[in-house]
């Protein structure tokens, strides 16, 4: 019995500290800024530190972002600002995560291997040529009609180099790869042909999805 009486003396304790804090027990959130007050809010927030550090963040992006259009600002008070910009920041997180369940919803069906790049020349236009290999694989149950995406090359400190726009000549049967080769010009004065041709061992090849076709008309596209 004073076990239970003890724990719950320690939840209530921590529930009372918990709610004393925060931004809620703020007495400046709900000024009106005006042209001449902005200094003196700011001031008396920094004096009653109630804010969290995410809440200060938000409403110092969120008053970058209104600052640009500094009449906007007026009559608002600092908790607008701050659920102003954490709305504006939850639509950014959407949209980015759209694209990485877009991105990995692809990766379920079929997987990409980078083979290689040859220095090669093409006889028939008679230029040179970088010829990048490539490979896919499918990896569900079904055929893949169409295959689209960016085979993009970085440095060691994380910068791209240059990308190539690649996809599949044919059908990709299920449990099935399909292996291809496709040509682009090797530019003499280009520094970054260069790089792909000479150096492409030194760098890394990360695929970046564009659009996933199957033959049923169902289409994946890394943006819709």
């Amino acid at each position: 019995m004073r076990k239970s009486v003890l724990y719950l003396s320690i939840v209530v304790v921590a529930s009372l500290l918990f709610a004393c804090g925060g931004s809620e027990n703020s007495k400046f959130l709900d000024e009106k800024f005006s042209r001449e007050n902005v200094l003196e809010i700011y001031r008396n927030l920094e004096t009653e530190n109630a804010l969290s550090p995410q809440e200060i963040a938000l409403l110092n992006d969120g008053l970058n972002a209104l600052g640009a259009r500094p009449d906007t600002l007026i009559g608002m008070t600092p908790r607008e600002v701050i659920e102003y910009q954490r709305e504006l920041v939850k639509r950014k997180n959407f949209k980015i995560l759209k694209i990485t369940s877009n991105r990995v919803a692809m990766s379920m069906y079929y997987s990409v291997k980078f083979l290689g790049v040859k220095a090669m020349i093409d006889t028939i236009r008679k230029i040179k040529v970088n010829t990048i290999g490539y490979q896919f694989y499918n990896k569900g149950e079904n055929a893949i009609k169409k295959v689209k995406g960016w085979l993009q090359f970085y440095n060691k400190k994380g910068q791209i180099v240059k990308q190539f726009l690649l996809d599949n000549s044919a059908p990709i049967l299920p449990k099935d790869s399909l292996t291809l080769y496709k040509s682009f010009k090797y530019e003499e004065g280009s520094l970054r042909d260069s790089l792909i041709r000479f150096n492409w061992t030194s760098m890394i090849a990360k695929w970046e999805p564009i659009e996933l076709q199957f033959p049923d008309g169902r289409t994946l596209k890394i943006n819709d």
